[in-house]
């Protein structure tokens, strides 16, 4: 029992550490995707928008997902990083590009 408490006593703070380099990452992917993206989502969110919502959620899963890989295999806080900006960046980065190709097309009757 004592080497168990021992265990969680020197791996709690390597966890916690983890834990709250992980959440910076996805605040500021999330920050940096509602920002960037042409919609206002949490304006219409307030407004009951449920597509919105929608697409709010699927877009800070599409952050959330490769950002928990990124946690899973890595092995030191500089490693979570080094990998997790890419991954926090790409979501974004691809949301812009997508409503970028969209603009200026006008549907066919």
């Amino acid at each position: 029992m004592d080497s168990v408490l021992q265990s969680l006593l020197s791996g709690a703070p390597v966890l916690l550490t983890h834990l709250a380099a992980a959440f910076a990452l996805f605040g500021l992917a999330a920050s940096l995707y509602m920002a960037i993206t042409p919609m206002k989502e949490m304006t219409l969110i307030r407004a009951g928008n449920t597509a919105a919502a929608v697409s709010l959620a699927g877009g800070l899963l599409g952050i959330a997902l490769p950002l928990a890989a990124c946690l899973a295999a890595s092995v030191s806080i500089l490693d979570l990083v080094v990998w997790g900006v890419p991954c926090g960046w790409w979501m974004p980065s691809s949301a812009t590009c997508a409503a970028g190709s969209r603009r200026g097309r006008r549907r066919q009757p």
